[in-house]
């Protein structure tokens, strides 16, 4: 009965072993699972926040333009690369959006 006993100890030692190796395994995965959401919804608010304004921004200007006569076109173009090139420039960096959220004001 000795020897049994001592036998059921050391199993359930390398049972608890194993369990430990388990639990530092899976807390390793949440941990990548984590940080791996967190970067998909950076991307996700960067697409929804940055890009699908600019997209909408850039669509009515186009629309604007096509309404134009061939005359003013040039000046229309001109105007709306002068205003589009001072929107970027006023633009955060990209960084900035895939940050930690927090924007410049």
């Amino acid at each position: 009965a000795r020897f049994e006993d001592i036998d059921v100890l050391q199993r359930m030692q390398q049972e608890c072993t194993a369990l430990f190796r388990e639990k530092l395994r899976v807390e390793e995965q949440h941990l990548r699972m984590k940080d791996f959401w967190f970067q998909a919804q950076a991307l996700t608010d960067l697409w929804l926040y940055r890009t699908v304004p600019r997209l909408n921004l850039y669509s009515e200007m186009q629309l604007f333009l096509v309404d134009q006569q061939v005359r003013d076109l040039i000046q229309g173009l001109q105007r709306t690369n002068h205003c589009l090139a001072d929107f970027e420039r006023r633009l955060p960096e990209i960084e900035a959006w895939r940050s930690d959220g927090s924007l410049p004001e």
